[in-house]
């Protein structure tokens, strides 16, 4: 301090300078690594690609969803094992480790997440009488992986053609609590789910809409886009205000309450013939119903995918890219048939 004060007031300043360079230095590094990691996830012939990693110190397999939410989802024998509280739904986050060796490419960067050293931490959610994942510790869903750049699941299948042709297909993400692709064909908006764990499907709404266009011969079955344990599920945990009390409810209880919009308007029915007599007629729009200007929901499912080389979600472009077998009449790169 007396030096400083000898020196008259430009040394202080100076010295505070070069520590706050050299902060911003250090930052600016280690922003730049993180930017150029790629996780690449490889799923042998026939089964789901599966992540390991440590959770507070512990090992843990988990199965790399990509209809998943932005939070894992633990069986309930690992969250036991784990140590966490018997809380699920209030979680605050844990510490998630990548395990993997750091390697390097052409420009240096690393390709995957190191272990230890590049963790986060993740919200946790889990179900005592619940199994969210056969044959793995839970579920990780692409949303919760977007502080990396690109993530890359390889689909290994030793009778496929080394030289079949294939299809590129380009699609706009959309981040959210599930990361989906967004695309335009035959004049129709269109959201694409992926998942490694159902089928392919259609909504309702958009097998009818493609009726109409005389797209498909027949509507599909009454097939109800509702990914329960991905999207409702991820939907009331991220949005507190939902009018009921979730805490110690099973998930069969929560997708009940789900339905309670036509209880509510049985009641408010009630009430408003109470007050102004009888209603010749009443609509009634049930929770999560489409509107008009919603995108039709897709899901490309494991029956597509696990067929396929790549399913690539570069979360710097918000782009997704899939590498498949060609198919005729499928959508291609841009999203258009």
């Amino acid at each position: 301090m007396i030096l400083f004060w000898r020196q008259g007031l430009l040394t202080g300043p100076l010295v505070c300078l070069t520590l706050i360079i050299s902060c911003i230095a250090s930052f600016r590094a280690a922003y730049a690594a993180q930017r150029g990691a790629e996780l690449v996830v490889e799923a042998q012939p026939g089964q789901r690609p599966m992540l390991a990693a440590d959770i507070n110190g512990h090992p843990v397999r988990l199965l790399v969803a990509p209809d998943g939410p932005r939070f894992i989802l633990l069986n309930p024998e690992a969250a036991n094992r784990l140590g966490l509280r018997s809380n699920p739904v209030l979680s605050l986050g844990v510490r998630l480790d990548i395990q993997g060796d750091v390697t390097r490419g052409r420009t240096g960067r690393a390709r995957i997440l190191p272990h230890g050293g590049r963790a986060f931490r993740q919200r946790v959610v889990w179900f005592e009488d619940t199994v969210m994942a056969d044959g793995a510790d839970g579920v990780i869903g692409v949303a919760a992986l977007q502080n990396i750049d690109r993530l890359i699941m390889v689909f290994h299948d030793p009778e496929r053609p080394a030289h079949a042709p294939m299809t590129v297909s380009r699609f706009e993400g959309r981040r959210g609590l599930e990361w989906v692709g967004q695309a335009r064909s035959y004049g129709l908006p269109f959201e694409i789910s992926f998942s490694v764990s159902r089928p392919s499907s259609l909504e309702r709404s958009t097998a009818m809409a493609l009726e109409d266009r005389s797209l498909i011969a027949q509507p599909e079955e009454a097939l109800v886009f509702a990914s329960f344990w991905f999207i409702e599920q991820a939907l009331a945990f991220e949005h507190r205000n939902t009018g009921f009390e979730l805490q110690g409810l099973s998930p069969a209880s929560i997708l009940r309450f789900a339905q309670r919009g036509e209880i509510e308007a049985h009641h408010a029915r009630v009430e408003y013939e109470r007050r102004y007599g009888p209603i010749d007629r009443i609509t009634v729009r049930a929770p999560g119903a489409r509107r008009a200007d919603d995108p039709y929901r897709i899901t490309i499912g494991s029956d597509v995918l696990l067929d396929c080389w790549r399913l690539e979600f570069d979360f710097s472009s918000a782009s997704i890219v899939t590498r498949c077998p060609d198919r005729s009449g499928t959508l291609t790169e841009g999203g258009q048939p």
